[in-house]
């Protein structure tokens, strides 16, 4: 979408609405001075949480710390299935940032009031740090309110001289992200809302323990480990500060992670707390296949042990335990570690897509449908659905290509519309140990000449065809709408075929 007078890539206000910026006679910072602020604005927010967080006592701001991550997973699943991620991660890098104060010693108690102030602040910056990233990936602008100069500038001009504009080129990552359950906290209690019903029953139903294979978990709980898995990885930041492949390096499973915190009582407070050797001495009785000395130091975060993700926290040798965290961080964990059946389900729900989701939206929309229609003389010429109503028929392919790590890298969306394009010209790209390799397949194009030529013998109502049109659905929102006169379509978008 660009604007229509003159062509202009359009940005969002913050009523939601597209804006001109040439029209408007908006005015964008160059990319590297906009990168500069951001940067400024960082380094100001970095030198204030030291000076803040140096006046706290350590060990009780960390306890709190933990304690709030662990009240948001318990509401998790005792409320509502809503995780604010940026709190979620927020929390989790100034459990690290305060570690890596412990010994600046100060006196501020932590408390019900300070402790959230300190993460929504926290937040704040994260978002800063986003900011960046997307501004980079030329998603977003800086405007700025009044001149300046960077080099003179105080903290309070600093902080609210500049605002951030996304353009219309990052509304498909948004929308792929709400497509997938990831959305911002009032879209969330929207649907939570629209469907509180269901969650209700969840809630008062007592089902009995089941004891499920690995697969049949993943199964279950795909929708919410894929929006959990791509939500937590969608960017570097996220990315980096919730990696967890050296867990698996280190050989220890999501089950055991699982099964071991079934044997700490969990009590009426937030959290247990336990010593060192008891930990351990849990590890050596009950699982005595593995290494007590690998769980504790791959999973157990000490000022002498910051190079790890904060699972369970040892401060003073007072060693915390976040049952519901656990647990959460648990399912996230499942696709880090059993990627192989992951990556199977991912296929299985792809295939799902294609032969029932897709096929049954276009029935309900009014069309007759042909299903993986193949050419008899061709084998390898298939086409996903023909889809025909009034005078237009429909030769339609349907891609899953749903959202992925890093997603909001313009390197991720530079693949997806090649890819999408390759669909129209006849190539598949793959990697092979890390090399890109480009297979010839039938393309669409030839797909639609092929329908044109034998239109009296697919279509039965071919006498009323008069326009023949090329169409590619895909789960969540392509990023290009049109290639070649092929028509590109989220799922969602069906109904205006």
């Amino acid at each position: 979408m660009v604007c229509i007078t003159c062509g202009t890539r359009l940005i969002i206000e913050n009523n939601d609405a597209f804006v001109c910026p040439k029209c408007k006679n908006i005015t964008f910072l160059p990319k590297d001075e906009a990168m500069k602020v951001v940067n400024a604005q960082i380094k100001w927010f970095d030198d204030a949480f030291k000076q803040v967080l140096g006046k706290f006592d350590k060990r009780r701001l960390l306890v709190w710390l933990c304690g709030l991550r662990e009240k948001m997973s318990t509401d998790f699943f005792t409320v509502a299935p809503i995780i604010e991620l940026n709190k979620f991660l927020a929390v989790n890098m100034l459990i690290k940032r305060v570690m890596d104060d412990y010994e600046l010693s100060g006196n501020e108690e932590a408390n019900d009031k300070n402790t959230p102030e300190i993460i929504n602040t926290f937040s704040g910056f994260i978002n800063v740090i986003e900011r960046l990233y997307l501004i980079e990936e030329d998603f977003g602008h800086y405007i700025a309110i009044k001149e300046y100069d960077l080099n003179k500038i105080d903290m309070i001009t600093l902080m609210s001289n500049f605002k951030f504009r996304i353009n219309e080129e990052y509304v498909p990552i948004a929308d792929s992200f709400e497509d997938n359950l990831i959305m911002n906290k009032e879209l969330a209690n929207k649907y939570v809302s629209k469907n509180k019903d269901k969650y209700d029953a969840i809630l008062k139903s007592k089902p009995n323990p089941e004891e499920r294979t690995i697969e049949e978990t993943i199964k279950m709980l795909f929708p919410i480990l894929f929006s959990f898995f791509y939500g937590l990885k969608r960017n570097k930041i996220y990315a980096s500060n919730l990696d967890l492949k050296y867990l698996k390096d280190a050989g220890i499973s999501p089950k055991f992670i699982l099964d071991f915190i079934k044997f700490f009582e969990q009590g009426t407070g937030l959290m247990t707390k336990t010593t060192p050797k008891q930990f351990k001495d849990i590890i050596r009785k009950k699982f005595k296949s593995v290494d007590k000395n690998t769980i504790y130091n791959n999973m157990v975060f000490t000022f002498e042990n910051r190079g790890i993700f904060p699972f369970f926290l040892n401060v003073d040798n007072n060693l915390f335990i976040s049952h519901n965290f656990i647990r959460i961080m648990g399912l996230f964990y499942y696709p880090f570690y059993y990627t192989d059946l992951f990556n199977k389900t991912i296929q299985n729900n792809s295939d799902y897509f294609e032969k029932t989701l897709v096929p049954k939206r276009l029935y309900d929309c009014g069309f007759k449908v042909i299903l993986n229609y193949t050419d008899k003389k061709n084998a390898s010429l298939e086409i996903d659905q023909i889809a025909w109503k009034g005078d237009t028929l429909y030769v339609i392919e349907t891609k899953v290509w749903d959202i992925k790590p890093f997603f909001e890298h313009r390197k991720i969306h530079g693949q997806r519309e090649r890819d999408l394009k390759g669909v129209v010209d006849g190539k598949k790209y793959s990697y092979v140990h890390g090399n890109e390799e480009i297979k010839d397949i039938p393309s669409l194009i030839e797909k639609i000449n092929h329908v044109k030529e034998k239109l009296n013998d697919i279509c039965e109502d071919y006498a009323s065809i008069k326009k023949i049109i090329g169409v590619v659905i895909t789960k969540s929102h392509p990023i290009i709408n049109e290639y070649k006169n092929v028509k590109f379509l989220g799922f969602e978008k069906i109904n205006t075929l």
